[in-house]
């Protein structure tokens, strides 16, 4: 067996780690992201923005810029182009972390509080510029379906379970049928 028909072996993981720092795509998509939030905190600590001002720049973001996003992207697509298996798998870790949190911290407003933080990502401001630029328009589209029902499905689900907590709390009685009665008179 001759050598050049032989494939190169792959580098050694140590060879050349700096170059591979500076070079990775999380790492380049990354430095844009902390850039704009550096430069936004040296903005507000130097009083260039007021406060009447961050709400209008987060209102033209998640009212104006992020829906055009989500709706220019996802106009492209055909319904039976989209691949659910994705939202499915992130949907059932999610809940599964939401549960968990429940039995570890107590059936309370507290864990409810809880289980919402550790479960709602940050899918846009990190994760539309990270999945672009790693996995392209077909990563986008696959993101984008999962930020159109992310905080309907989350929060939702987080506010059931909230004012489940504080009906159980005020009843001081456990049991299904006292919390679904609670529930009925809160919401009445």
């Amino acid at each position: 067996m001759k050598s050049e028909n032989l494939a190169p072996l792959p580098k050694s993981p140590l060879a050349g780690a700096d170059n591979r720092r500076t070079n990775s795509p999380v790492f380049a998509s990354l430095v844009p992201v902390v850039l704009l939030i550096a430069i936004g905190f040296i903005a507000g600590r130097a009083g260039w923005i007021r406060a009447a001002g961050t709400k209008d720049l987060g209102n033209l973001v998640f009212l104006v810029l992020t829906p055009v996003l989500l709706f220019r992207t996802m106009s492209q697509v055909h319904i039976e182009q989209l691949d659910f298996r994705p939202v499915l798998a992130y949907f059932v870790a999610a809940f599964l972390l939401f549960a968990g949190t429940l039995l570890v911290q107590g059936f309370n407003r507290r864990a409810a509080v809880l289980a919402l933080a550790a479960t709602f990502s940050n899918t846009v401001m990190i994760g539309i510029p990270l999945v672009n630029l790693m996995y392209g328009p077909e990563g986008l589209i696959t993101l984008l379906t999962l930020i159109s029902v992310h905080s309907l499905v989350l929060l939702t689900s987080a506010v059931v379970v909230l004012e489940l907590a504080v009906a159980h709390e005020q009843n001081g009685q456990p049991g299904a049928g006292t919390d679904r009665a609670a529930l009925r008179r809160r919401s009445v």
